[in-house]
């Protein structure tokens, strides 16, 4: 072994006291906001730290450090005398210990206990939320033992409650050590950020971290100024909300709005109203006119694939088809409307186009590939059939090759007129056909793009007539163009190829905007959005977004609907999938499965109606003119909850409406009603109805925004339960004041133009007809002139038989020129000694007694309570199976009421409506023929008889102007012309603010004795929005005649 030496040296150390110095650290604290940050997230910073101002006293897991031993050096100034959160942890455990709780079992035992005695013991003890518990365990009456087993964070206290048994009492507590309420941390050790970013969205964790005491520090000092380091991030997007019944404002000519209601020439077009596609399934959206939703229909076609349907420009459905049979509004069969050459399983088997100046439509036809019909039309007259259309001419061929099941149109940019562009198969041929006033033209040949060697997939123009894409199924191809709507001609070809879909692009639909466009998966289970922001191909595919998903599907068509939602075919299914706002980004463009529930035993296939792409939408959607008598809007809120973050940061919606200010041009600020929806509420994405009261928001331009109320999930917040809002945050707006067209809605509401009714100048009698004077006289054979007594209509029989005025008599009631006396003039050769009676008020006025006759001349209309028409004098009441007669102005008396000259019995054979003073309800039906005559005082002090050519016509509305934005106007015509199409004489008067009485004179210039007249007020209501047409409504009065009974007008 090697011997080892060493050599020991001695060591020794030296030590130096360092006394404790206290420094205080300066810094600069300053208040700090930033853009969208509410007052409730300001906070302190300093020049390497920020201090949030927090109250921590109701936090849980607190405690109070005590002013530590001073040893040792610090930097830092003794300031322990805040509360501060002990460290459980280290990096991204979770900070909350499991809260959790032991069993504990508590005996009591009585021994030599009487038959009423007992032993009872008090206990105490802390649950899982530290809360104290207190009660009582005792034996049982005469003796024994009873138990109870409690869940305690530590162990309870077990106190003797006198006086118990003569034996005694005892008690115990016991412990199997098992945990139970063992509950979830409840914050845990990652924030979830749920975020969308460029239309896409994203699930990230943020980590929450903390650290103990500065390492830095020297160990031999013993809880000297504990510094936690401790780091939290809580971030999420807030979901976005869509309002049905409401849109966007425009932004752009291009995006037009206009009213329900024609002023001058028609811009509205609501010829997409009604659809009907699949297994006789159907949807109409006429409800949107009024704020409803589309409601299901069902229809007498089944097709696998395309159809069309059209509506006019009311949104009336006039018929449909799938390409090989057209079917009636009325679900029927049109009369030639079989064999047309195209099939139900053909892409876009059909598309309807009307003539413009007529009341004819060309249908369009495509079949199937590789069939020989090619491309064809036929011509649908709507004038023949009593109006229920014939297909007058079929199966005109214009292209004679195979086509590849493309068919689409838009409206030509600067004539009115049509295109309507196909595909033919194995080429790269556009053919573009122009339908004017003039008929069919073309077609223009455009040869560009790939060639279509297979047929299925959909072509479609985009709403502004500027694009046209085109989608290979089989091929895994778009093709995209500009399309010049002034020529016909297509430019511009870009392709996106190279993705590999699951099966193949088949359905295709435009946003509204024109800025987007959707393809689904023919047969497949996913929807993908593409931004035509891109130029380039290559950018256009990498930010392709999914949108859409959904398991065990079988994909089809998507069409853009009059509401402005796309809703997306599905084979065998019994709804319809729906993206509720097509112009969103990505997921923001709020996709929701199953949409749309159809009728019962109806069914949707691959097919949804192929329509002229610039008129799927109409400019008037979401323009309201309601009645004074509507109460509220009822709209259907739609969260987008595709990030997942209602129920995790219990998002409840707050909402407010705001009105437009067309003086300052800005929405105000101060909210008309506020609505709110609790989080439980916003699961998914199903509908929640808002209601606005319309005696609260009124008329005018309205804008809804949206806030949120949140829980702050931060470490110390969440324990503080700490809840924000960002009504203070968001309740500002890029545009108007208030307006975020990301996230806010618009819609408009205009009273409708109140009904002027008739003013009396001179206060009739009330009830005047129970004043009447019955007189009676003989005819004699040959003499058609009796004189009477007083100055109102009479009622005039003859033999007991009440006579019809102006046509078997005619009575003059006041001083015409040559008979100073009122007379009744036959108008028949009467015979001899027969009794003629009349009736009159007596020391009346000419218009005192009204004498309202009517001969029914055609068939009756029909339909519901209150459906009737203004122009409808009779009419039949579905609802009550009654008959309906309206008198032509308001009564101010009793009514007599003579059916082909008999008197009916009032209140048996006929009744006065108590909802609408004009409507008489008969007992008895009638039919054409009939002449009925009703008698009673108006309440128009200008009607029947008049003695001067300048009346003064007064007349009152119901609500009164909010500006002067309207006019009234005076119209008289002649007694034939009834739709007043050739006005004679008119005045106009302006509207007057809060003024609901107006009156005029109006003369009728040359008018000569004997001269007959019909007249009525126009109301006219006009309303400027913020961008778009002038909104209008009108309202007339009933028609009233008069009769010039003298020759004062023209005097000199």
């Amino acid at each position: 072994m090697t011997n080892l030496r060493a050599k020991i040296k001695t060591s020794s150390v030296n030590a130096k006291l360092i006394k404790s110095t206290d420094a205080p650290i300066e810094t600069n604290i300053t208040t700090s906001m930033v853009y969208q940050a509410s007052s409730l997230s300001s906070f302190l910073s300093g020049k390497k730290a920020w201090f949030l101002p927090t109250d921590l006293s109701k936090i849980n897991n607190i405690f109070v450090y005590p002013t530590p031993t001073k040893n040792g050096q610090s930097l830092f100034r003794n300031r322990q005398t805040e509360q501060l959160i002990p460290l459980f942890f280290k990096g991204n455990e979770s900070e909350d210990a499991q809260l959790q709780t032991t069993t504990y079992t508590i005996k009591v035992n009585g021994v030599g206990c009487g038959s009423g005695d007992f032993c009872e013991y008090f206990f105490t003890y802390e649950d899982e939320f530290g809360n104290n518990v207190s009660g009582i365990v005792s034996s049982p009456p005469g003796g024994g033992t009873g138990s109870l087993s409690v869940c305690s964070s530590s162990e309870p206290i077990v106190t003797f409650s006198p006086p118990g048994c003569r034996g005694g009492c005892t008690a115990s507590l016991t412990t199997s050590g098992l945990k139970c309420n063992i509950l979830d941390p409840s914050i845990s050790a990652n924030n979830q950020i749920l975020y969308i970013d460029n239309g896409k969205k994203y699930q990230l964790l943020s980590s929450r971290s903390e650290s103990n005491n500065y390492g830095w520090q020297p160990v031999s000092n013993e809880e000297l100024y504990p510094h936690v380091e401790r780091s939290d991030f809580d971030s999420f997007d807030f979901p976005q909300v869509t309002i049905r019944g409401t849109r966007k404002i425009p932004t752009s000519s291009a995006d037009t709005l206009c009213g329900p209601i024609t002023y001058t020439g028609y811009t509205y077009d609501r010829l997409n109203y009604n659809w009907f596609f699949g297994d006789n399934a159907g949807i109409t959206f006429d409800p949107i006119q009024s704020g409803g939703t589309p409601t299901p229909l069902s229809g007498a076609m089944e097709s696998q694939e395309g159809v069309s349907s059209i509506s006019n420009q009311n949104g009336k459905l006039l018929f449909y088809t799938n390409g090989e049979t057209v079917y009636t509004s009325g679900n029927t069969v049109m009369v030639n409307g079989t064999g047309l050459s195209s099939s139900g399983t053909s892409t876009q088997s059909s598309i309807i186009i009307p003539e413009p100046d007529s009341n004819k439509y060309y249908i369009f036809t495509t079949d199937y590939n590789g069939s020989p019909n090619g491309f064809e039309y036929s011509i649908v007259n709507m004038d023949l059939q009593g109006g229920d259309g014939e297909v007058e001419t079929k199966n005109i061929k214009l292209i004679n090759t195979s086509l590849t099941e493309k068919v689409t149109a838009c409206s030509h940019s600067t004539e009115d007129a049509y295109w309507v562009i196909t595909h033919t198969s194995g080429d790269t041929s556009y053919y573009s056909y122009k339908v004017n006033s003039a008929g069919l033209s073309g077609p223009i040949i455009t040869n560009i793009g790939h060639t279509h060697n297979t047929a299925r997939g959909y072509m479609k123009t985009s709403p502004d007539c500027t694009k046209l894409i085109s989608v290979l199924y089989d091929e895994d191809i778009i093709d995209i163009f500009d399309f010049e709507a002034s020529a016909g001609t297509l430019s511009n070809f870009i392709t996106i190829t190279g993705k590999t879909f699951d099966i193949g692009p088949y359905g295709l639909e435009f946003s509204s905007d024109s800025s987007k466009f959707y393809v689904s998966e023919g047969a497949g289970e996913k929807i993908y959005q593409y931004n035509l922001s891109y130029t380039a191909a290559t950018d256009i595919l990498e930010n392709e977004i999914e949108v859409g998903n959904i398991s065990g599907s079988s994909l089809g068509a998507l069409q853009m609907g009059s509401d402005e939602r796309i809703y997306v075919a599905d084979l065998n299914k019994v709804v319809l999938h729906t993206i509720h706002r097509p112009n969103g980004l990505g997921v923001q463009c709020n996709f929701q499965e199953n949409g749309f529930n159809l009728s019962g035993g109806t069914r949707s296939q691959w097919g949804l109606p192929n329509v002229i792409t610039d008129k799927a939408i109409s400019c008037d959607r979401y323009v309201y003119i309601t009645p004074l008598s509507r109460l509220s809007f009822n709209f259907n809120l739609l969260v987008n909850n595709v990030n997942n973050v209602v129920i995790p940061k219990k998002l409840s919606y707050y909402g407010e409406v705001y009105k437009y200010n067309q003086n300052s041009g800005d929405f105000s600020t101060s909210a008309l009603q506020t609505f709110t929806i609790p989080y439980e509420n916003l699961t998914g994405n199903t509908a929640n109805t808002i209601t606005l009261n319309s005696i609260n928001i009124g008329e005018g331009e309205f804008l809804i925004k949206s806030y949120w109320d949140y829980d702050v999930n931060t470490l110390i917040a969440k324990q503080q339960n700490v809840r924000l809002s960002t009504l203070s945050t968001y309740k500002r707006g890029e545009i108007y004041g208030l307006y975020v067209p990301e996230t806010d809605w618009y819609f408009i509401n205009m009273l409708e133009a109140s009904k002027p009714q008739f003013n009396s100048s001179v206060a009739p009698n009330i009830g005047g007809i129970n004043n009447l004077v019955v007189a009676t006289q003989f005819t004699k054979s040959g003499i058609t002139d009796y004189s009477i007594q007083g100055l109102s209509d009479p009622i005039v029989s003859y033999n007991g038989s009440v006579l019809a005025k102006n046509i078997e008599y005619s009575a003059i009631t006041s001083g015409l020129s040559g008979s100073p006396t009122p007379l009744i003039r036959l108008l028949f050769t009467p015979l001899d000694n027969q009794t003629l009676t009349y009736a009159y008020v007596a020391n009346g006025s000419p218009n005192d007694f009204f004498a309202d006759l009517y001969i029914i001349n055609s068939i009756i209309n029909s339909g519901a309570t209150n459906t009737q028409l203004e122009t409808d004098r009779v009419f039949y009441n579905t609802t009550q199976n009654k008959n309906e007669y309206y008198l032509i102005n308001n009564p101010a008396s009793d009514i007599i009421l003579s059916v082909n000259g008999s008197v009916l019995a009032p209140n048996v054979e006929y009744t006065q409506s108590v909802s609408d003073i004009r409507r008489i309800i008969l007992e008895e039906p009638l039919i054409v023929g009939d002449i009925l005559e009703a008698f009673y005082t108006p309440t128009n002090s200008v009607i029947g008889g008049i003695s001067t050519n300048s009346p003064l016509i007064s007349w009152s509305i119901e609500t009164k102007p909010t500006n002067d934005s309207g006019k009234f106007t005076i119209e008289v015509t002649s007694v034939s012309d009834i739709e007043f199409k050739n006005v004679l004489y008119s005045e106009n008067v302006d509207y007057i603010v809060n003024q609901k009485t107006y009156s005029k004179i109006i003369t009728l210039t040359n008018a000569v004795a004997g001269d007959k007249f019909i007249y009525r007020i126009k109301n006219e209501k006009f309303y400027t929005p913020i961008i778009g047409e002038k909104i209008y409504s009108v309202s007339y009065s009933n028609t009233i005649s008069i009769e010039i009974l003298t020759n004062n007008g023209t005097s000199y």
